[in-house]
């Protein structure tokens, strides 16, 4: 069957002109990638300094109402700011977004906009110029992540499947060690 038989047997059981050559795709006026960072939510968290055992039978004590650390709170409010914003304010990768062969998104204007207040307030301003410093976000990561003593260096994190499967099968409790096989002496 040569090509206009088909397109012609294709409109006739009431299917579009699907053209066999040349360009095709979709041209869109505006895609657009949106990002909602809660300040809200992250003005929920709160951080508490951990507790010394007071004897060897703790954790049959109920436990105490503590009062949240003001130092540790705010250090992890920035932290979560800081690192929120540089993932959703700063480009990901340099030039073009691929989807497939053929088919890139290009990065236009980025635009800012803060929800909830009015969106030209002195606060609005100062948040907005904040978002866009890249160094001065990568500087409070960093002294938050000293006031909170995360190492510098963690294990690498591998996931698979059966391993995941595995660990919401067992409620979240890590595995035991493997013990140490007898060697031979």
């Amino acid at each position: 069957m040569d090509e206009a038989s088909a397109v012609g047997a294709s409109t006739e059981r009431g299917f579009s002109n699907a053209l066999g050559a040349g360009l095709g795709g979709v041209f869109a006026e505006r895609i657009e990638r949106l990002a909602l960072i809660s300040l809200t939510d992250i003005a929920s968290v709160y951080c508490f300094k951990p507790e010394e055992p007071t004897s060897t039978n703790a954790q049959l004590e109920p436990a105490k109402e503590r009062e949240p650390d003001e130092e540790l709170t705010d250090a992890a409010r920035r932290y979560l700011l800081a690192l929120a914003l540089l993932a959703e304010n700063h480009p990901r990768c340099t030039g073009s977004y691929r989807l497939r062969s053929g088919c890139e998104l290009l990065a236009g204007n980025r635009e800012l906009a803060v929800l909830g207040v009015g969106n030209h307030s002195e606060h609005v301003n100062a948040l907005k110029e904040f978002c866009s410093n890249r160094e001065l976000l990568i500087a409070v990561a960093k002294v938050a992540c000293e006031t909170l003593k995360i190492p510098a260096t963690l294990p690498l994190f591998r996931s698979d499947a059966k391993g995941l499967k595995d660990y919401l099968e067992e409620g979240g409790k890590p595995k035991p060690a493997p013990k140490p096989k007898p060697g031979k002496k």
